[in-house]
């Protein structure tokens, strides 16, 4: 236990054990508050393996680098779905009832109005 990555190690695999088997002796889910944090230990061991591996250190990077261009991509097709909301409710707000037009999608409001459209863009049915 000279290095402090060995410490490292050592608290998040016995921390990862000890929460394994308090889960499986008190028939604890997944979804509890141990799950979430048993989940945590894991991802503090990625977080280790990202120190040590050059190529994954090099992808997180440039992802990080990357998030604002994605941020500003997704504002801008936010934008783009707000504004034809409005209009679809503008213009076609007060069309009946159709085989595609039903009560879940719809001009009738701008939330299905906006629902629609998302349903129409990533072509779900």
């Amino acid at each position: 236990f000279y290095c402090h990555w060995n410490k490292y190690d050592f608290g998040v695999v016995f921390g990862n054990v000890f929460l394994t088997v308090l889960m499986a002796m008190l028939s604890i889910r997944q979804t509890s508050f141990v799950g979430y944090v048993s989940k945590i230990f894991r991802v503090a061991r990625f977080l280790r393996l990202v120190k040590r591996t050059r190529g994954i250190r090099f992808l997180l990077e440039t992802l990080l680098r990357s998030f604002k261009a994605i941020l500003n991509a997704f504002v801008m097709l936010g934008f783009l779905l707000f504004i034809y909301g409005l209009s679809g409710v503008t213009l076609f707000g007060s069309i009946r009832y159709q085989a595609f037009l039903n009560r879940r999608t719809n001009f009738r409001n701008f939330t299905n109005a906006i629902v629609t459209l998302f349903q129409m863009g990533t072509l779900d049915s």
